[in-house]
């Protein structure tokens, strides 16, 4: 059940990210750098 989450949440978060992304680009970089920066701290 814990890696369905994970799963649903990747999902959502690239999903979120491609709209973002088509909708305003320049949104991108700090969104990704951010994202990074997460995951990096919550390993």
């Amino acid at each position: 059940m814990k890696n369905f989450i994970l799963v649903m949440t990747a999902v959502a978060g690239i999903y979120f990210l491609k709209v973002t992304v088509k909708r305003d680009p320049v949104v991108m970089k700090p969104t990704l750098e951010n994202t990074t920066a997460y995951n990096s701290s919550s390993h």
